[in-house]
């Protein structure tokens, strides 16, 4: 049964855009050390703590102290603006984004950009005071189908216990909120002595840096934001991850080798039967249960990445159509047993952020029409009154009218912060450009690439680029392991000769280790293989790319391109995969 959004009001904070003048922001406990970078040399990079209010709305509230990291540039002009990474997540840290990004490019790197590097852990994350991780779990019933009612009562019983302790403890949450930590960047700015900034913020750290632009555009320099989140694009639409979806099923279908013509078709056979009926499986004897939800909820977990999700989604879907369901339950039961809190502060920041009831409107219009719902806004959006949270209101998440300069870029495979984000931003902001890559999802924009990287960084150093479209290489996706039932050859079928065309099965390949695996036709016309010094044994072409053993769990799978050129093959013998290079 698909899940029905709980849309759950959330306290109402009156006048957050009057957030109350403080003293002069303070920088404490500064000193110098070195990183080390990748080539082996050091950078002097200064550590320190920024003292701001934990709640700016409350006059009494205690002060908290936000890490920072900041790297000088020796090259930049005088009054150069600097340049502030802004983490993901929520709940990302900047100061360890910061220290990969210099200790990965080093003196050169500074040197290109021209400008200071800084890193601000936002309030309750990382190494600022205090941090609001948290290592509670919600306690999920392994053995209990998916069901997102009865998930919620635990999750938000768990939240509000959480929410009640912490303020037992001193900490305000109504103070985490994005518009605090756009606060706290001016803040920054004023106690380091900035005129101006440029920033840096991808998923949630773009969604941050334009609630700073918003509050603070007069002292923003430009930003630079990848897989960007408007002030309304909190909660996902449903259409983002289907138009996803659609691209990747089309290409899985193009991928003649693949053997998925109709990725979607298949995953919606899969969720109808779960739908009507969930499924237990058996792991290390103990009841997983199996719901149409949990399948959504898998499927999206895998668009996050090209490389190690959107590539395995075909063959997930094809294991599940098999009635294989066993790898799904292992994943379920990890998941089940470790989910929990996390982190306060991401949950705070994302339920106060909320979303306009125009966009919650469009949600429920398009449930229907999307083959995972809603899942992605699971439990964000049923969880913001068990936290306290506050509500940002409709001011925060309309519409942004900015001239500051900004580069989006986005992936044409991200479907948490989808291309049409951009464009829709971008209508109100008349110095906005915009990149595509082709092939790329959310968490593995190819910053390093040839075609990207000056781009991007010549932006930065306070170049004019335009809008384009790039292409990274297509996914390669992982190959499908058929059921054995499927694979299962009638004794009458076991002498006929191949119906196929399998010259480009035929010939040798180096297995490595395991040796050399020849591929042939035998004297009757049927097909045999052979590894090492072994008997021949028959095999039998399942298509033009892909033959199997009579008789056992040995595979050979064929990756050809559009022009029939064999890419990659593979040799499976039960559950083990080899490379084969074709000789």
């Amino acid at each position: 049964m698909m899940w029905s959004r709980r849309l759950c009001a959330t306290v109402l904070v009156l006048g957050v855009f009057g957030v109350l003048a403080t003293a002069e922001p303070t920088l404490v406990d500064t000193r110098i050390e070195q990183l080390q970078t990748r080539d082996g040399s050091g950078i002097e990079v200064e550590y320190g703590f920024l003292v701001v209010p934990e709640n700016r709305l409350d006059p009494k509230s205690r002060d908290i102290r936000l890490a920072y990291i900041r790297t000088r540039s020796g090259n930049a002009p005088a009054g150069a603006s600097p340049l502030v990474m802004i983490a993901g997540g929520p709940g990302g840290s900047s100061i360890d984004l910061v220290e990969g990004f210099v200790g990965g490019g080093g003196e050169r790197l500074i040197s290109m950009i021209g400008r200071d590097v800084i890193g601000i852990d936002q309030r309750g994350v990382g190494r600022s005071e205090p941090n609001l991780e948290s290592d509670v779990l919600f306690g999920l019933d392994p053995s209990a189908p998916g069901d997102p009612e009865q998930m919620l009562l635990k999750m938000r019983a768990v939240c509000a216990q959480q929410a009640q302790a912490m303020g037992e403890s001193g900490i305000d949450l109504r103070g985490y909120t994005s518009v605090q930590s756009a606060d706290d960047f001016d803040d920054a700015r004023r106690a380091m002595g900035y005129e101006k900034l440029v920033l840096w913020g991808g998923s949630y750290g773009s969604h941050l840096a334009m609630a700073t632009i918003r509050r603070h555009g007069a002292h923003i320099e430009r930003a630079l934001l990848t897989g960007p989140e408007g002030p309304d694009h909190t909660l996902k639409l449903p259409s983002q991850m289907q138009t996803v979806l659609e691209r990747i099923a089309d290409l899985a279908k193009r991928d003649k080798g693949l053997g998925m013509p109709d990725l979607l078709g298949t995953l919606g056979s899969v969720l109808e039967r779960a739908d009507a009926e969930p499924i237990s499986v058996e792991v290390d004897g103990e009841a997983v249960g199996i719901s149409g939800f949990d399948i959504r909820r898998a499927v999206f977990h895998r668009m996050y990445t090209v490389r190690d999700g959107i590539v395995t989604i075909p063959a997930f879907v094809a294991r599940l159509a098999d009635g294989d369901f066993e790898p799904l339950a292992r994943e379920l039961m990890k998941e089940r047993e470790e989910e929990g809190v996390w982190s306060m502060m991401a949950m705070v920041m994302d339920a106060a952020s909320g979303a306009s009831e125009a966009r919650r409107a469009r949600i429920e219009q398009e449930l229907d029409q999307a083959l995972l719902g809603d899942v992605m806004n699971f439990p964000t959006d049923s969880i913001g009154d068990a936290l306290g949270a506050p509500d940002l209101g409709a001011s925060y998440r309309g519409v942004l009218e900015s001239d500051v300069p900004m580069l989006f870029i986005v992936g044409d495979l991200d479907a948490m912060t989808p291309v049409s984000n951009a464009k829709a931003l971008m209508e109100h902001m008349p110095n906005a450009q915009l990149v595509v890559v082709e092939h790329v999802a959310h968490n593995d924009l190819p910053l390093g690439m040839p075609e990207l990287f000056p781009i991007w960084s010549g932006f930065i150093a306070g170049k004019s680029v335009q809008s384009k479209t790039i292409s990274a290489p297509a996914p390669s996706f992982e190959p499908i392991v058929k059921a054995k039932a499927d694979r299962a050859t009638p004794v009458a079928d076991v002498a006929s000769a191949p119906e196929f065309d399998v010259s480009l099965l035929i010939g040798r390949y180096d297995l490595g280790r395991a040796g050399t695996l020849e591929v042939r036709t035998g004297a009757s016309g049927v097909l045999e293989a052979s590894i090492g010094d072994e008997a021949p044994q028959r095999v039998r072409a399942v298509s033009e790319h892909e033959l199997e053993w009579i008789g056992s769990d040995q595979r050979l799978e064929l990756r050809v391109d559009r022009g029939g050129t064999v890419k990659r093959a593979f040799y499976f013998n039960g559950s083990r995969r080899i490379i084969a290079q074709k000789r």
